[in-house]
Order: structure tokens, then sequence, then C-alpha cells
């Protein structure tokens, strides 16, 4: 007949041991994590934030990312400045903990402006802009870079000595109230036990 129906046997046989060719390598949670900034890098990087937030906007969106010189026409950019520098690039550098220290960040953020004063003619507008925010830059900078101060109790005068203490008052007499008299007969007689 046609309706015949197949029958297959699955013999029960071991799974092969399949070999990792490439082992896992472990990585320790520590290596994902970012190295931590000094203080003073973090302080840096709040300074940036400020610089290119709403407040400085006017001053700072010219340097917020490279120059495009290509798009500008300026050909002659790259013979001129060598080091090209822009915020978002120093953006990038602090986040990815390229700064051994605040001065290394200073420097950058400078060049921004050398390069600015550079290649600009000195009553251009991004050059008065770059003045501005330099000033910002520097006078902010300044406190990042000053250690900070102990703050010193104020005394207007030597600490006057405490007042005297009176001396104690003398134990007072102790008075025995003897018990209450009764006369009987003429008779003293006490009460009590």
């Amino acid at each position: 007949t046609s309706d015949q129906v197949s029958t297959t046997t699955v013999s029960p046989t071991k799974p092969k041991a399949v070999r990792n060719r490439h082992p896992k390598k472990v990585v320790s949670p520590s290596a994902f994590e970012k190295p931590k900034q000094s203080t003073e890098l973090r302080q840096c990087g709040t300074l940036l934030k400020e610089l290119m937030g709403r407040k400085h906007k006017e001053n700072a969106w010219p340097f917020y990312q490279p120059v495009d010189h290509v798009a500008l026409g300026l050909h002659d950019y790259l013979t001129i400045i060598k080091q090209p520098m822009d915020m978002g690039t120093i953006k990038g550098k602090l986040e990815k903990c390229e700064y051994a220290s605040a001065e290394e960040f200073a420097a950058d953020m400078r060049l921004i402006f050398t390069n600015c004063y550079k290649y600009n003619p000195p009553g251009h507008d991004v050059v008065l802009m770059a003045k501005e925010l330099e000033a910002v830059f520097e006078n902010r900078f300044k406190k990042i870079q000053e250690p900070p101060k102990k703050k010193a109790p104020i005394l207007l005068s030597p600490p006057a000595p405490p007042p005297p203490t009176p001396p104690p008052p003398p134990p007072a007499k102790m008075v025995f109230k003897s018990p209450p008299r009764y006369t009987y007969n003429s008779r003293p007689c006490y009460t009590g036990e």
C-alpha cells in the first residue's frame, strides 16, 4: 500500500564535547570604569561646561567645534595654524582622561585663543569674542589653581580669662528641732519613739 509509515530509530548517543577554541578573557569590572580625575580636572570640566553654556554662548559659539577651513574657504588656515584646537576637542579629551593636569587643560584652552589671534586681524568680531571669553576663562581658572584657604578664627583681642567663680557658700548650720513639747500636769512630756 502507499500509506506506509516510515519509522526511524534514534540511537541514544552521547553528545560530542565541544572544545572552545577561543576562551573568553576574564575582564575585571574595573577595566570599564573611568580613571578618577583629580579635583582640579573635575573643576576644569565644570569650567568648560560653563564656557560652553548659554551664559557665554554669544562669545563662545565660534570655538565649539574645529574650524571647518574647507567650508569657510580658508585655504591657508592649516599653513598658518599648525595645531588647531577647539572646545569640543578639549571636552572629548577631558572625558577620555587625556589630561594629566589642569595646566595641560589650560594650555589647550589658551591655544584656542592664540590660534584665533594669529589667524584673524585684530579688530575682527571673532577676535573680540575670543578676548572676552579668554578674560572669563583666565579669571575662573585662577580660582581653580588657588589652594583652598583655611578659615582661621577671627580674634579681635586675646580671649578674656573666664570670670572667677564665686566661693561656695558656707555650709548652713544644721538646726535640729526638737519634737514639740507638751505639758501634762506641768511636767514636760515628749511624744515620739
